[in-house]
């Protein structure tokens, strides 16, 4: 991945932007997710495993989303395959981004000066309103259908993955990354989760940045540019 596909961000800015900043700039929030929302999601999950995990991870852009077709005959979309490799254990990730923030509906202000009580308050309160004994709405729902893969990949496991912003955990503990056990009605075992605030707010004391693999984000930049300049 060259450096010209890579975008640079800031922990503690990002994090100061969508958990503490004021409502009334919730519109601007939802035009940046548009832009960058998913892949910040996704190369954020990457940077984690890589560093933290000890993965090799590919996010695939030949097949970003995939469908899935319900009972219904209603098609679903995920938003990101991501294929993480280790040496004796292969999974594909079929993952759902979710940018909620403070800026939300019911969405909740954690300050970044928030003391280990606040955060752990805040983490399984943030777990509940997602999850009971299942995830409780349907955006995320739609993350434990079993896609269709993509094709030349048969070798690694399928597994889910919920990507979300807010700080979270069952147990209200710092992990950004863990697991749940699904009820045995459903196609999967466990459900992963990721925590996008949960993760910078480790990285916030020792990086003033972090370079993540964002192509889709830079071209919509780049087009931004080209379109719109400051007269």
């Amino acid at each position: 991945m060259s450096s010209s596909e890579k975008v640079r961000i800031g922990p503690a800015d990002l994090v100061g932007f969508y958990d503490t900043a004021p409502r009334v700039t919730g519109g601007a929030a939802n035009a940046i997710n548009a832009v960058a929302g998913e892949e910040l999601g996704a190369g954020l999950l990457k940077h984690y495993l890589e560093n933290s995990k000890g993965a090799s991870v590919t996010i695939l852009q030949e097949h970003p989303i995939s469908p899935a077709q319900a009972q219904t005959g209603k098609r679903y979309w995920l938003d990101r395959w991501i294929l993480a490799e280790w040496p004796n254990r292969k999974v594909l990730f079929q993952m759902e981004i979710k940018n909620w923030s403070a800026h939300s509906l019911d969405g909740k202000e954690l300050p970044i000066s928030a003391t280990l009580e606040e955060l752990k308050a805040y983490r399984i309160e943030s777990w509940k309103r997602e999850w009971y004994e299942g995830l409780r709405k349907p955006p995320t729902q739609k993350v434990l259908m079993q896609m269709k893969r993509p094709k030349g990949y048969d070798y690694a496991t399928v597994e889910p993955l919920l990507g979300m912003w807010a700080v979270m955990h069952p147990a209200g503990d710092s992990e950004p990354f863990f697991e749940v056990k699904l009820p045995a009605t459903h196609h999967f075992e466990n459900l992963s989760v990721f925590s996008m605030s949960a993760y910078l707010r480790t990285l916030i004391p020792a990086c003033d940045h972090v370079d993540l693999e964002m192509p889709r984000t830079i071209e919509r930049l780049n087009l931004l540019n080209k379109l719109f300049v400051s007269a």
